[in-house]
């Protein structure tokens, strides 16, 4: 029988998580003959692509049950069902007909869009119009907010002196004063839901009533300033009074901390430990240490007598002095957290003006709705009632999103015993607080608290499936030891009772632990790092792995820059979020100029960067400077005009000038066939412009303007198959698995940030009004109330429950190797560290203070999996063309199939250095519409026989020193560039790659070069133009006319 009640699935990293939730689905669907009971079960996740991935999943395995095919899970649910084989494949066949004709029923959704139901089914209960907006890009609309506040300045007096003091507020901390910039980077804090309580009620606040907290604030501020400088200067004459001096003092310690205070007002201090850093309080509580040794005894007897005092002094200019601070904080962030509240009241009158509605404000307004009504009237209104529920991931569900579901869910089970309640997740991959995610609920669940009823059934996933045995054995030990340095007992058991996974049965595996130098500055730790990354994947390479196999695991997007700029530059291809940028491609920013000039017409960036791309495709053989001076003209009418002359083009500016945006953008592509169609940056491209033009605008400013805003966000997706190294954040490789896993950068703290801010609650504050100030985050907190010091333990415990899990997350995306890279400390820092918890380890297994440059937990090698024999299939996939362009527009021509093949040849010779690279540049030409996958063989045979030479190939041997392309400026500013020179001990090898028959003037040509490179003091060693077409034919030119 199927399980009924509540059931809690701790399921740990690669623990089949997936193939149990599916199973459980199943079982509660093939549990009942009733061909359309799917109706009445609920399955909820957080990405769409979880969503996309459990139906399929849930359909393979239903359909593969239809048509009588074994399968493990088929045993496993014709045991648990007690049916037999005929009845589970009629069931099976009978319920994936219903959902097929139903599938709008198939109740597989994300907890956001399963709230957005629920609004829409009562939006007239909520105050909102049926016809309501769901604003999915909260960014956009957030600007849209900022735009209206800003457009109330000198209209209200109020707000236009908030914004005039926020302004040079950033302007003395040395920040950008532009007021706009400055909204839109802390407006989202209104759309996360850990801020929801304190800007309801910052709402409720005026401005009027913020300005008047300020004037209070700066009164409290003086008042204690008053108080500590009295205190200190009683104390400091008390001291007098007894005939003590300051050289009576080592290094007149007491009486300069006392003089300090005594100008507390005059310092420009920012931190209390400028005052009370030192050892002073240590001295005064135990008395010892505090005056010179050869001092008189009738001076220490009165010292003596005096110390109490001094110590009630010390501890309550102390206590003063964290609330000095405590306020001076507060005013520091009063004009932000005043233009929170401003911003939140603009937010809601947009939402109501605009009839829109933002999807992440949704859990908000449920809330008060599914709290007040009657469980049976929600069904009802719904038009279903769910009786199984099956939630993923819950460690990173929101407390509303919980909440809102509690009365749902405990309706069901609470109400009938055969249903059931399956939540699934894993507190240690609890990585996402930041953006609403409290694991505290899953812990709460563990420890048997909860709102049903029903009691809990908890089970383990024990069995790690996806890695190698010697992976899995490192992770449950070094976790085990990481899991000490939790200060909270609850999170520290949580880890060392739930991270010991079984091993399956692949045996082996390589898990290394890999430590550099420390590095100086900022630049060098980048080289460093890339270093050591560049020299683990060219041997993973050498061992048989396919860069595809090969995930480089970051937490921040400049590292994953840094690393795609280092890898690349080696020419070994990597991709990272930002490497699919939209904007990054050199044909996407091309047609962007196109536009440009449509708006701004006398815009000569925008003409150079058409220049730059026509000349690098279309004709660099002229020399580029003079190219460029010479076609850029004062208009772009004139512009156009010119290069219709030169270049025999048919491109009609006015033409152009007429048409939409995206009609504009596809009669250039049709008449400069420097823009390869085939590119799948280009296609995306013009994707995202046909859709703005038919959700938005047709004009090209209204597009420019959305491309400036969004350009950081558009990128392409690229198959799985994609013929690279992948590189990208822990946060991104969630659920996911790799074979191989390299790690980098691992010396982040365990501590928050000082970024972090909080919330802190102001209670009992003068007569300030206000409820809530946000800090940051510093051990200070403890010291400004008893709420301030759980504030600091919590958002401690916490900041190092997430450091910690982020790091479990991305030890166990690996399959067969995981490589995790760290650096050498000189010193201990204070806190634990990734650096430290990885070197204490070692040291633990080692039993040794010795550490190795790269310690192996172990390196027994496994085969890697046979995708590197599949390099056919790679990026060249992405290249179909926008073959129905031919259908509407006059099919381009070129002027020669031999031109467009040596520009081809030209291209790639310039970008390989040596043979080893000639794979991948093939590919990347293939990702970019150069060369049709179909001509691949015929381009490698051909460069390969180059390439072997035995007069060409000293220029493709990795240590020769190489001039590829580079330009020389001759006393004239003419410029010339040779495609490729070998310096050897001085002498020069030129070479100049041609197509077609050979002519007079390419002799003429390459011996201008030697002329030229031999009076650089060269003397030439040989001369060799290079004919490729159809097959290597070299010619050896004499330098001497």
């Amino acid at each position: 029988m199927p399980q009924k009640g509540f059931h809690i699935i701790n399921a740990s990293a690669g623990s089949g998580k997936t193939y149990t939730l599916v199973f459980q689905y199943l079982e509660q669907l093939l549990a009942s003959p009733k061909k359309d009971n799917y109706q009445n079960m609920l399955a909820m996740t957080f990405t769409n692509k979880a969503v996309n991935e459990m139906k399929e999943r849930i359909l393979t395995s239903l359909s593969g049950l239809a048509r009588g095919e074994p399968s493990p899970m088929k045993q496993d649910l014709i045991r648990v069902l007690a049916i037999t084989e005929e009845e589970i494949q009629w069931r099976a066949a009978l319920k994936m007909q219903s959902l097929l004709h139903n599938f709008g029923a198939f109740n597989i959704t994300t907890l956001d869009s399963f709230t957005h139901g629920l609004v829409r089914t009562f939006a007239f209960d909520l105050g909102l119009s049926h016809s309501f907006e769901v604003v999915v890009d909260s960014k956009s609309f957030i600007r849209e907010v900022v735009d209206r506040v800003i457009d109330r300045v000198g209209v209200s007096s109020s707000l236009t002196q908030l914004l005039t003091q926020f302004s040079l507020r950033k302007i003395a901390d040395e920040k950008s004063w532009d007021v706009s910039y400055n909204l839109n980077e802390f407006a989202p804090l209104l759309l996360n839901e850990n801020n929801r309580t304190p800007l309801q009620d910052l709402q409720q606040i005026s401005l009027e009533t913020f300005e008047k907290d300020r004037k209070e604030l700066n009164r409290l501020q003086e008042k204690l300033v008053d108080t500590i400088q009295s205190i200190s200067h009683k104390t400091l004459k008390r001291i007098a009074a007894v005939g003590l001096i300051k050289d009576d003092f080592p290094q007149g310690l007491l009486i300069n901390h006392f003089e300090r205070l005594v100008a507390l007002k005059s310092r420009e201090t920012k931190s209390i430990k400028t005052y009370f850093n030192n050892k002073l309080k240590e001295k005064l509580q135990y008395g010892e240490g505090l005056y010179k040794k050869n001092l008189a005894l009738d001076k220490e007897r009165q010292f003596l007598a005096l110390l109490p005092e001094l110590q009630e002094s010390y501890e309550l200019t102390r206590k003063l002095t964290h609330q000095y601070f405590y306020i001076q904080n507060l005013k520091k962030q009063w004009v932000p957290l005043s233009l929170l509240g401003v911003l939140g009241k603009q937010l809601e009158t947009e939402q109501q003006d605009q009839n829109r509605r933002l999807l992440s404000r949704f859990n908000d307004r449920i809330a008060s709705l599914v709290q007040d009504q009657p469980i049976p009237f929600i069904y009802e209104r719904l038009g279903v009632r769910y009786h199984h529920f099956f939630i993923d991931e819950f460690q990173d569900t929101s407390v509303l999103q919980w909440k809102n579901l509690v009365p749902l869910v405990g309706n069901a089970i609470e109400s009938d015993p055969n249903h059931s309640l399956v939540l699934v997740g894993d507190p240690k991959q609890a990585i996402y607080r930041w953006r609403g995610g409290d694991v505290q609920q899953f812990f709460n669940l563990l420890d048997q608290e909860h709102d049903f009823s029903v009691a809990p059934n908890f089970s383990h996933l024990e069995t790690n499936y996806r890695s190698y045995d010697q992976l899995v054995a490192f992770n449950n030990h070094f976790f085990a030891f990481a899991a000490k340095s939790l200060e909270n007992p609850q999170h520290e058991k949580m880890f060392s009772t739930t991270v010991f996974q079984k091993p399956n049965q692949k045996k082996g595996g390589t898990v290394a632990i890999h430590q550099i130098a420390s590095a100086r500055t900022i630049d060098e730790r980048g080289v460093l790092y890339g270093e050591k990354v560049i020299a683990l994947v060219t041997q993973l390479r050498l061992d048989g792995y396919s860069w595809k196999d090969i995930v480089i695991l970051v937490r921040k997007k400049s590292e994953a820059r840094l690393l795609v700029e280092q890898l690349q530059a080696k020419s070994i291809p990597a991709l990272s979020s930002d490497s699919l940028l939209l904007g990054q491609a050199e044909q996407v920013q091309a047609l962007i100029q196109f536009l440009r000039l449509r708006c701004y017409p006398k815009d000569q960036q925008a003409m150079k960067i058409i220049l730059d791309r026509y000349w690098d495709q279309r004709d660099s053989s002229t020399a580029y400077h003079n190219f460029v001076y010479t076609h850029l003209q004062p208009n772009a009418e004139a512009f156009f005009d010119k290069l219709n002359r030169d270049y025999t083009l048919a491109f009609d500016w006015g033409i152009m000038c007429s048409l939409s945006v995206y009609e504009s953008l596809e009669y250039c592509l049709q008449k400069f066939d420097f823009l390869f169609q085939g590119d799948v940056y280009l296609q995306r491209f013009l994707e995202v412009v046909f859709s703005f033009s038919k959700l938005h605008s047709t004009h090209p400013i209204d597009f420019l303007a959305y491309w400036e805003r969004e350009e950081e966000q558009l990128n392409v997706q690229l198959p799985e198959s994609s013929e690279a190294i992948q590189i990208m954040t822990v946060h991104k490789s969630k659920g996911l698995q790799f074979e191989v896993v390299i790690y980098p950068f691992l010396e982040d703290t365990l501590q928050p940030s000082s970024y972090e801010q909080v919330w802190y609650p102001i209670n009992g504050l003068g007569g300030v009004q206000t409820p809530w100030a946000r800090l940051s985050y510093s051990d200070s907190l403890a010291e400004y109330s008893p709420e301030g010091k759980q504030l600091m333990e919590y958002t401690k415990n916490a900041a190092a429950l997430d450091a910690l899990n982020l790091l479990y997350v991305g030890c166990t995306r690996a399959v067969a190797q995981l490589h995790l890279i760290t650096r050498q400390r000189t010193s201990v820092p204070s806190h634990p560290t990734y650096d430290t918890l990885l070197s204490g380890f070692v040291k633990q297994q080692l039993k040794s203070e010795e550490l190795q440059e790269t310690f192996y937990w172990s390196n027994s090698q496994v085969l890697p999996p046979e995708s590197i024999q599949k390099e056919g299939l790679l990026l060249a996939e992405m290249r179909n063309g926008i073959q129905w362009r031919s259908r509407l527009l006059t099919q381009r021509r070129f002027d020669s199939a031999a031109r467009d093949f040596g520009i081809l040849i030209h291209h790639l010779l310039g970008k390989i250095k040596t043979p080893d690279q000639l794979g991948w540049q093939v590919m990347e030409a293939i990702r970019e519409g150069r060369l049709g996958s179909e001509d691949q063989e015929a381009i490698e045979k051909l460069l390969q026989e180059l390439m072997v030479h035995p007069l060409l190939k000293k220029a493709f041997e990795p240590e020769a020193e190489l001039w590829i392309e580079r330009d020389i400026i001759l006393p004239n500013r003419e410029i010339i560039r040779p495609d490729r020179v070998v310096i050897e001990d001085h002498r020069a090898l030129i070479m100049d790659f041609k197509t077609g028959h050979p002519q007079d003037k390419d002799a003429e040509q390459i011996r201008a070069y030697g002329a030229v490179i031999q009076a650089m003091g060269h003397p030439i060693e040989a001369l060799y133009l290079v004919y490729t077409n159809p097959k290597v034919i070299v010619e050896s030119i004499d330098p001497i006319l």
